[in-house]
């Protein structure tokens, strides 16, 4: 009978789980037991929500300003993961070294700038953070419940947030890291006393938690952060292929009557 692979994030008892990227790559180096809760936990992926890095500074909320080791450190001494990143930036010589990070675990790395990124932009004032009292969303007045949706270049599957706020009319900021635009979107809820998108501070649930999918309804994104660039691409590459195609044709008709006419010549000399 064969051997069921088990994968830690769905076993995390099992000492002979196995760790995979979103891709299906094996990670066996970002295996890690961690004491407190007696688990194995994949460290490749930066499991921290939006909401939680709340609690990253002395006062909960507020910016995050600091370099990637202090971060990776911080979220280990906070509780808000059970992984140890030390030795990830820790060079041969065992020193804390960024470019050795950055160069070896730039997945972690671009994680790290995608979260703060979005993170300092939609989640670190109070009033960016939505509540519930079972049957309704609500953020503060002249605030607006929104479904953060995103990820990072190497990531397949994107990650929830749960957001307020002030922008009313869709047309949310853009958001670069490393020159790159995130890959994010914005839904609204779904109003289920109107049957509608939610528009207001304050919306009804169709189940109590607003993280159940059902609340999310299923209308397009209200915003794209990469959706300009994405079609600009495109077209940059359709123009290219359209060009590359008229030149080939071009040259296969050339040669084609070229030859046609010395063909011409030499059979019907003057």
């Amino acid at each position: 009978m064969a051997t069921r692979i088990h994968q830690c994030g769905s076993y995390p008892l099992d000492a002979n789980c196995i760790c995979y990227d979103q891709k299906g790559a094996p990670k066996h180096h970002f295996k890690q037991f961690d004491e407190s809760s007696q688990t194995y936990q994949c460290c490749n992926e930066l499991n921290v929500s939006l909401k939680e890095l709340r609690k990253f500074n002395t006062t909960e909320g507020g910016e995050i300003d600091v370099t990637p080791i202090e971060f990776f450190k911080t979220i280990n001494s906070k509780g808000l993961t059970g992984c140890c990143y030390v030795d990830y930036f820790t060079d041969g010589d065992l020193k804390e070294n960024l470019d050795y990070f950055t160069t070896n675990y730039e997945p972690l790395y671009t994680q790290y700038l995608v979260t703060t990124k979005l993170y300092n932009q939609f989640m670190k004032e109070s009033d960016n953070v939505p509540d519930s009292d079972t049957t309704d969303i609500k953020c503060p007045n002249n605030y607006f419940p929104y479904i953060l949706s995103y990820k990072s270049p190497d990531q397949v599957y994107y990650n929830n947030s749960y957001i307020c706020s002030q922008t009313s009319n869709d047309a949310f900021i853009n958001l670069s890291v490393g020159g790159e635009k995130i890959d994010y979107t914005i839904k609204r809820f779904h109003d289920n006393s109107t049957g509608e998108p939610c528009v207001n501070s304050s919306c009804q649930l169709i189940h109590g938690n607003f993280g159940n999918q059902s609340n999310q309804g299923n209308s397009l994104p209200v915003s794209k952060n990469k959706d300009k660039e994405d079609k600009t691409a495109a077209l940059a590459s359709l123009g290219i292929g359209i060009s590359i195609i008229a030149v080939f044709l071009f040259i296969v008709f050339y040669h084609y009557y070229r030859n046609r006419d010395i063909r011409y010549t030499i059979t019907n000399p003057v």
